[in-house]
């Protein structure tokens, strides 16, 4: 009997993971997608945006990014 339940946590384990494995397959497309679409819209509006505002914009992101990962202890992405 022991044998037997060791067998079947075994067996819903592995079905377990496959089911979180195409759990993060689908959410790493869905990921993609929206970054395609937040870089898009992102392009869209930046080329409206003088070159020296733009690099100023993105230096203080990636500041205040570096500064909450220091704060935070954790990665910022």
């Amino acid at each position: 009997m022991r044998f037997h339940s060791a067998a079947n946590t075994l067996f819903h384990a592995s079905s377990y993971a496959g089911h979180v494995a195409s759990h993060v397959f689908a959410g790493r497309i869905v990921h993609t997608m929206y970054n395609a679409m937040l870089y898009s819209t992102l392009y869209r509006i930046m080329r409206h945006v003088p070159l020296p505002i733009m690099i100023a914009i993105v230096v203080v992101v990636v500041l205040v990014g570096y500064r909450r990962a220091q704060n935070t202890g954790r990665a910022p992405w």
